[in-house]
């Protein structure tokens, strides 16, 4: 798609339609989320043999919103280990307070 794009018009008038479309800022949302990072977007154009329309797409307006999502991402990330940190705590608790139970119970036949 961007091949063909680029044989028709040049960057600028590229970069212009991205803007009015309001697609620059969301351009690695053409890929699947599991791969929306910046060296995976940066890969696609460079196997595509267009090196030059990553850098001249990426560099102005999608960076903010990338770094927006792996701050986004990072703070995820965070609060699932929380959870689980959380989590092994309360297992923990519950299973000395099941033992203990256990040794009352014991104590007291």
């Amino acid at each position: 798609m961007f091949r063909s794009w680029l044989e028709e018009s040049d960057m600028s008038g590229i970069r212009s339609d991205l803007r009015k479309a309001q697609l620059d800022k969301r351009l690695t949302e053409f890929l699947p989320v599991a791969q929306q990072s910046v060296d995976l977007f940066d890969a696609y154009f460079k196997e595509a043999g267009l090196p030059e329309m990553f850098s001249s797409l990426i560099e102005e307006p999608a960076l903010p919103m990338i770094r927006r999502k792996k701050k986004k991402a990072e703070a995820q990330m965070d609060e699932t280990r929380d959870e689980a940190i959380r989590m092994e705590r309360l297992l923990k608790e519950k299973s000395r307070v099941t033992v203990e139970n256990l040794s009352l119970k014991n104590q007291i036949t």
